[in-house]
């Protein structure tokens, strides 16, 4: 049974905002990018781009001169910063008009984004649980992936809650980029998004690890910086899942328990290896 708010949106404001889309003049290089919510609690955004999808791929286009010419509409979560992010821009690529649209923290585009995104055929999210129901069939819209669904509470086919977002999903995506085909699999199941919308292209943000690094420089400063030889680099990123409680006591990042003993055990296989070990702690942590 429909409540009284699902009924005005069904039936009131999506036609509303279809006919509002409909009369809007459309652009092929006008594109609309959605980077995760979650960029203002983990602190990354335009400039520190490589833990979002979509940001690293805005990244990647400013940098291609194809795209010279093209209006990029950007939302951001930052409002103190949006000259910084545009002076960024510019300096990496002058000929790309970089629009950068303020948001607090939520998981549906307000009416400014969507006017925004009714200029553009082209649209990229960060993920499927945001709102574009009132597309048009000439518009595409591409949510590159957050996630890989292979963690318990990464799915949700018994949860209710997602019963209404399964029925937005397919009236709002075009694609969904994975990073392979048992993700597409179980993201089909999980999300309801039809098979064939599925892309296992790998995510934008992966691409990074495969950049070439030259003459080994990243050693080289770590080797600057230490003040030791640095042969070997181990770097571990748990998900803060891994080392936040168990049986009701606090675990230390690396999932365990770590006195000085054990430390200093493991300080000395990597002296004797000439390797260092970097762990980056989850933002939650």
């Amino acid at each position: 049974m429909q409540t009284i708010r699902q009924y005005i949106s069904l039936h009131i404001i999506h036609p509303c905002l279809r006919i509002i889309n409909r009369c809007t003049p459309k652009s092929g290089k006008n594109i609309f990018f959605l980077p995760h919510h979650n960029c203002k609690h983990d602190n990354y955004d335009v400039i520190s781009y490589g833990a979002d999808n979509t940001l690293c791929l805005i990244n990647y286009m400013l940098r291609e001169k194809r795209y010279d010419g093209y209006t990029f509409y950007i939302v951001h979560y930052e409002k103190e910063r949006e000259q910084e992010y545009i002076s960024y821009c510019r300096q990496i690529n002058p000929a790309i008009n970089c629009i950068f649209l303020y948001a607090a923290v939520t998981q549906r585009p307000v009416f400014k984004h969507l006017i925004a995104f009714y200029h553009c055929q082209y649209a990229f999210a960060s993920d499927v649980y945001y709102n574009f129901t009132s597309k048009l069939r000439s518009q595409t819209v591409t949510s590159l992936g957050y996630f890989t669904p292979f963690k318990s509470d990464d799915r949700h086919l018994t949860d209710k809650r997602f019963d209404q977002l399964r029925e937005y999903y397919n009236r709002s995506y075009s694609y969904q980029v994975t990073t392979s085909k048992i993700s597409s699999h179980i993201q089909c199941v999980d999300k309801g998004l039809y098979w064939n919308r599925h892309l296992a292209l790998g995510f934008p943000r992966n691409d990074i690890f495969y950049a070439p690094v030259p003459d080994n420089s990243i050693a080289g400063q770590l080797a600057a910086y230490l003040q030791i030889p640095v042969k070997k680099i181990i770097l571990y990123t748990p998900t803060y899942r891994d080392y936040d409680t168990s049986e009701g006591e606090k675990r230390s990042v690396f999932g365990f328990a770590m006195d000085k003993t054990s430390m200093a055990s493991l300080s000395a296989v990597m002296d004797k290896e000439d390797a260092i070990l970097i762990y980056k702690l989850h933002p939650r942590q």
